[in-house]
């Protein structure tokens, strides 16, 4: 019989009574039987040591920090590998957007250092007008996500959209926007 099962010590028991008493020995034994598991999650999403331990420490102070919105009836551990996976997630799209935010810097300063002030007025010209052409919903999307730097959560607050559909718009948006931006 597994440490998890034995009467007194089931995830909900331990739960239960750090929820009472709020005695953070309860939660070091939650840490403790689920690191390891958390870590190796992180570490396949995000492939990098550093980052995994980081995400795993987060994983286990959001969801701590969360107990009392956990139904007891329900198992543990796939709340807390949603929680995980959620934050690698995030993590990820972070540095994907820093990465285009930075491409999109290097190909100004190259743009800036290679052409005159009438290329400039062009490109700029250009970027608009393939922003333009985006549809309402992916344009108010797009916008939100790279010129004002808005979560998707944020966005689809302030849209009314569905965290779902603020994503589509803005993967379409991305795709469409390219398209234009290489037509001549």
């Amino acid at each position: 019989m597994d440490n998890s099962t034995q009467i007194g010590n089931s995830d909900s028991t331990l739960i239960q009574q750090y929820l009472e008493t709020g005695n953070n020995r309860f939660l070091a034994m939650l840490y403790e039987r689920y690191k390891q598991r958390i870590f190796g999650r992180c570490m396949k999403m995000v492939r990098n040591v550093e980052e995994a331990k980081d995400l795993t420490s987060e994983t286990f102070m959001r969801a701590f920090g969360h107990l009392s919105d956990f139904d007891i009836t329900r198992p543990f551990y796939p709340w807390l590998s949603r929680i995980a996976t959620n934050l690698c997630i995030d993590h990820l799209r972070k540095q994907s957007r820093q990465r285009f935010e930075q491409l999109g810097e290097h190909h100004a300063r190259t743009q800036v250092e290679q052409e005159d002030n009438e290329d400039q007025e062009r490109l700029a010209h250009k970027i608009l007008n393939a922003i333009q052409k985006l549809k309402q919903p992916q344009r108010r999307c797009f916008c939100l996500f790279y010129i004002h730097h808005l979560s998707y959560k944020e966005i689809s607050k302030i849209t009314g959209l569905t965290y779902d559909q603020v994503r589509s718009h803005i993967q379409n948006g991305r795709r469409r926007f390219r398209i234009l931006m290489e037509e001549k």
